[in-house]
């Protein structure tokens, strides 16, 4: 009796999951339905990061836009492939695949020297324990082996001293970061230090309370990067003044134990070296 073919057909956001955690990988591939029910807070998060990813766009405005939605994943590659044949230049959410392995771009553009990936981040930096990335070099391997000449890779994120006056300034309130060539190995992801407790992950998060016991974000009203997006965002669209400062004063406690959190793991890390 012939066995059943298995299902290797990837895309990048299971890819990405699988590098974050295997049983994860395996639950979301064989197992959907024992997915727990995203939370209101999650789903709003991924709101936010969607309307950043399509302001973004004006960085390159005039593109066309592959749809996701009631289209069949060879539908999106095929009106992805004519577009380019057609000579657009910008495309938004283009659609590619390369052995079996399936992806979205956020932006790519045809520059003087050829493709451009740019891949858009509701981040104020690029944060390595985030897979920011081998989010783009996924994109990259599959865009290559497709046959797309793509010559350069950005990471695009908000710039966090961008400070609004009038009407927003896209060219100013993102940053964009030529990754063609970036290596940004640290000592935890290289597992120069690990602790069990850090569950595979480098996340200062995760890192900041086994090195330094104790230590803890938990009692913040701000308590991780996602919510600092959602609440910077907030602050800007309130034009209530309560609100905009106690929205302010829980970014500035969140900053501050951030970077007390970095220089703590920075002098323990000289001491576990000496």
């Amino acid at each position: 009796m012939e066995r059943n073919k298995p299902n290797t057909f990837f895309s990048k956001s299971l890819f990405l999951r699988g590098l974050k955690c295997y049983k994860s990988l395996y639950l979301q591939k064989y197992h959907p339905e024992l997915k727990d029910e995203l939370p209101e807070s999650q789903q709003r998060l991924y709101e936010t990061g969607f309307n950043v990813g399509c302001c973004a766009r004006q960085l390159f405005p005039g593109g066309v836009e592959i749809p996701y939605e009631r289209l069949s994943l060879q539908k999106q590659i095929q009106m992805t492939k004519e577009e380019i044949e057609h000579g657009t230049l910008t495309l938004y959410e283009s659609a590619f695949q390369y052995n079996e392995i399936f992806i979205k771009s956020d932006i790519l553009h045809k520059g003087s020297d050829g493709w451009e990936l740019y891949e858009v981040k509701n981040a104020l930096s690029i944060k390595d324990d985030n897979l920011h990335i081998e989010d783009v070099a996924i994109q990259y391997h599959v865009l290559r082996g497709s046959g797309l000449p793509v010559t350069k890779a950005f990471l695009v994120h908000l710039n966090g001293k961008y400070i609004k006056n009038g009407d927003i300034e896209i060219d100013k309130l993102f940053t964009i970061e030529d990754i063609t060539e970036r290596d940004l190995a640290v000592p935890f992801r290289k597992r120069a230090y690990y602790h069990y407790a850090m569950n595979g992950s480098s996340s200062i998060k995760a890192v900041f309370p086994v090195l330094i016991p104790g230590a803890s974000y938990g009692g913040l009203e701000i308590n991780n990067g996602m919510m600092a997006m959602d609440a910077y965002f907030r602050m800007c669209q309130s034009k209530d003044t309560e609100e905009i400062e106690a929205i302010r004063k829980a970014l500035l406690e969140y900053c501050y134990t951030d970077t007390l959190a970095m220089v703590k793991i920075f002098h323990k890390l000289r001491e576990l070296a000496c």
